[in-house]
């Protein structure tokens, strides 16, 4: 999946996990060359560099924007996906009736893009990045998740399109309650989408040899963000905690299995009201990991946890909730976002109540075969 979405203008396009090719795509190369045979005859491209040509990029809602863009990207792995990681910038930004924009800057450290061969000369791009657009009427965050790019290589227009496609807001002011994309990019230099071999395996070590160089992961050590703590969500109490989850690998497979415990320190409500305790009352949690694309995992988790604080003393299951997980060569996070929990016991649960997590892995992981 190209997921790519070049988001210049108001999107900007930017661990575990087991890549698993698409049925319906082919591992994917770009060439420097015109070649008939699979693979590069001549050298593989490293880099890739795109700027909007008399179509500058477009945020379209209750304030227009347009911005010309320029993407300079690096080549990291070849694949099902093939990965680029790259920045953008931003220039000659206004709305459309010539109003001051005082920034559109990506956000994100990077921009990383899935580039998936959908056909001769055809892929499918995605990207998960960030974007502020700062312009008069409008100070808001998007990203890109969900866009859907068309690439087209250069025996073809050479173009990367995305039509009208609705992007989604992360944080600000004054935002409209509908955006959507509408960007045109070319290619500053000739790249030919071809077809390679490729094969996955979870490494410690990034390499690009046929299976791990050094040794298999066999631990995984997960934990939230100083600014970001796990939150439960209710009707009636709101609580958060710092979490750190540590698992050993027991089964690579489809998922992969992984045994583990959680800890939680530092809880309150929102208001700071006393947690006198949240912890996990399941002997251990058990983690399936399911590879769905490059450096992408979906992960379920069948753990309880006790949450007593204040007004509320429940036991709840995660069982239905589905986690992402990212590599190392991405954010290196597995995220739930407000999900539903399920009570299992306890008095004065609150009716309804969801999860929002996101934890870092503290050690690296590369996929690799």
């Amino acid at each position: 999946m190209i997921r790519t979405k070049l988001y210049v203008v108001t999107a900007a396009l930017a661990f575990l996990a087991l890549l698993a090719p698409s049925a319906m795509a082919e591992t994917g190369t770009l060439c420097e060359e015109d070649t008939t045979a699979s693979g590069c005859e001549a050298a593989e491209a490293s880099h890739v560099h795109f700027t909007t040509g008399e179509e500058p990029v477009k945020l379209l809602s209750t304030v227009n924007v347009k911005c010309d863009g320029l993407f300079l990207g690096e080549v990291l792995e070849s694949g099902a996906p093939l990965i680029i990681h790259g920045n953008y910038t931003y220039t000659n930004c206004e709305t459309f009736s010539g109003g001051e924009c005082k920034s559109v800057t990506e956000v994100s450290t990077n921009s990383l893009f899935e580039v998936l061969k959908t056909g001769s000369e055809l892929a499918e791009v995605a990207d998960v990045s960030k974007v502020l657009v700062y312009c008069v009427g409008i100070h808001c965050v998007y990203n890109g998740t969900g866009l859907k790019a068309v690439a087209e290589g250069s025996l073809k227009s050479g173009h990367l399109t995305i039509e009208e496609q609705a992007l989604n807001k992360v944080s600000g002011l004054l935002c409209p309650k509908t955006a959507t994309l509408d960007l045109l990019l070319e290619s500053l230099t000739e790249l030919f989408i071809r077809s390679s071999d490729e094969n996955t395996v979870l490494c410690e070590e990034d390499t690009t040899a046929s299976g791990c160089e050094a040794a298999e992961a066999s631990h995984v050590h997960f934990t939230t963000l100083s600014e970001e703590p796990a939150k439960l969500l209710s009707n009636t109490v709101n609580v958060r905690c710092d979490t750190l989850f540590l698992g050993e690998a027991l089964e690579l497979g489809a998922p992969l299995i992984i045994h583990g415990n959680y800890t939680y320190t530092n809880c309150e409500t929102f208001s700071g009201g006393e947690c006198k305790s949240v912890a996990e009352v399941s002997t251990d949690s058990l983690l399936e990991v399911l590879k769905t694309g490059s450096e992408v995992a979906e992960v379920a988790d069948t753990g309880e946890v006790l949450v007593e604080c204040v007004s509320i003393h429940c036991v709840f299951k995660g069982t239905g909730l589905k986690a992402v997980a990212e590599g190392s060569l991405k954010s290196g996070h597995l995220t739930i976002e407000e999900q539903a929990l399920n009570k299992v016991s306890g008095l004065l649960c609150p009716k309804t109540a969801t999860l929002d997590l996101l934890l870092e892995s503290l050690t690296e992981f590369f996929i690799r075969e």
